[in-house]
């Protein structure tokens, strides 16, 4: 749910991603997944959720914030197996608003669908990349090989990999287009023809492929936790 202005909310986020809410008395900040089995009924799920979002309105009202119902969304997630027993016209009400869920949403630049696949994340990715790289290469003549490299790195790689940790284990596919950005990438900052092959290209430029440069970030943070040089929420996870 994504409805809270991004000033001023602390203790109380302005995401919540819910399947079904347990009942209203908890504190308003606190949003938890419910299995199906426990929730047969969606009705009351619905139910609990109004009362949440109601909860939530007030603790807006009492610290001078505004909250937009007409902008606010929410998301099921689950299965395919489990959304196909919902109804599909669930809704909630919402100051007076009838919210109807939706399929994908963002969230601090990651775009999360109702089955947590990521597919449409990536789409999008691989799109703002290319799109990017393609006016890139359009002035690529006027920049040397290390000009070129810097700029697509801050404009293009960097974008390629954030969120990464989130979506990178979810299937190879996704890996192998995302590659198709670092390829273009390779070839654009060394001014390779369109079918010269990209492997020496990355050795050239001692770029790691999407594949390796995803696995040396992870084992990088884990020497980071297991050395304490990491911050202490993280070091924290490991026992």
């Amino acid at each position: 749910m994504s409805a809270l202005p991004q000033q001023q909310y602390s203790g109380l986020k302005a995401t919540c991603q819910i399947a079904f809410s347990p009942p209203a008395s908890t504190p308003p900040y606190l949003f938890h997944y419910q299995s199906l089995t426990e929730y047969p009924k969606i009705g009351a799920a619905n139910a609990n959720l109004e009362q949440d979002l109601h909860r939530v309105a007030s603790w807006c009202c009492e610290n001078l914030l505004l909250i937009n119902p007409g902008k606010t969304k929410y998301m099921i997630i689950g299965t395919k197996q489990m959304m196909s027993k919902l109804p599909t016209d669930t809704s909630v009400s919402f100051l007076g608003k009838s919210l109807k869920p939706v399929d994908s949403a963002k969230d601090l630049g990651a775009t999360l669908d109702r089955h947590l696949n990521y597919d449409k994340h990536v789409s999008l990715l691989v799109s703002s990349c290319m799109n990017k790289l393609c006016q890139i290469n359009r002035a690529k003549n006027s920049f040397d090989t290390k000009t070129l490299s810097k700029v697509t790195s801050s404009l293009v790689i960097s974008k390629m990999v954030y969120c990464s940790s989130v979506w990178s284990n979810t299937s190879a596919s996704k890996g192998k287009k995302v590659q198709s950005i670092q390829n273009f990438a390779c070839k654009i900052v060394t001014k390779s023809k369109k079918y010269d092959h990209v492997t020496p290209l990355l050795r050239e430029l001692n770029w790691l492929p999407v594949d390796k440069l995803l696995y040396f970030r992870d084992a990088s943070l884990t020497y980071k936790c297991v050395n304490n040089l990491a911050p202490d929420y993280l070091c924290n996870k490991l026992i």
